[in-house]
């Protein structure tokens, strides 16, 4: 096995006994990893660093590697880390849109269903709401109700997009 290396637009090639040698002059967040992909992925789940774990973390990591994924760690770090359901953030947006062009919002209706216990951990505990209700497509014309709804997808716009799409 090998490792192909770039140091300043020169490839050099790095046998597994010589790894030792090599130290990376970077590493990426998942966080910053976002909407992204590699062909190596090393990801690292250590017990020191539980308050970060989450769900959605682990999945984004994962699923970053194109070709090779590394995990490093232990088994129980990993498995802590897919029980974690992290919380929806609360960034006002939805409130500011709603005040920007006077639209009040439908009131969210909670059944037992749709609440899920995150963790054991004092630190972290806290419920979320899952979304079973799939994204509305308005033959791709945004509106208000499905902003106000909170039914915007993610990938709104970006149809045959890749990544690769960016890349030169």
């Amino acid at each position: 096995e090998q490792i192909i290396a770039d140091l300043e637009g020169k490839e050099v090639t790095f046998d597994k006994k010589d790894w030792i040698n090599l130290t990376l002059a970077y590493c990426m967040s998942i966080h910053k990893s976002q909407g992204s992909e590699f062909p190596i992925v090393v990801l690292a789940m250590l017990p020191q660093y539980q308050r970060m774990f989450a769900r959605n973390l682990l999945y984004t990591g994962i699923t970053r590697a194109k070709q090779k994924l590394v995990l490093l760690g232990n088994v129980s770090s990993f498995r802590q880390s897919a029980e974690i359901i992290s919380l929806n953030r609360k960034t006002g947006l939805l409130k500011r849109i709603r005040m920007e062009f006077g639209v009040e919002g439908k009131p969210v209706e909670k059944t037992d269903n749709e609440e899920v216990a995150v963790n054991n951990n004092k630190e972290q505990d806290s419920i979320v709401e899952e979304q079973d209700e799939p994204f509305i497509y308005n033959d791709g014309i945004l509106t208000m109700d499905i902003i106000v709804n909170n039914k915007v997808d993610a990938m709104i716009g970006m149809d045959d997009i890749t990544p690769y799409d960016f890349m030169e």
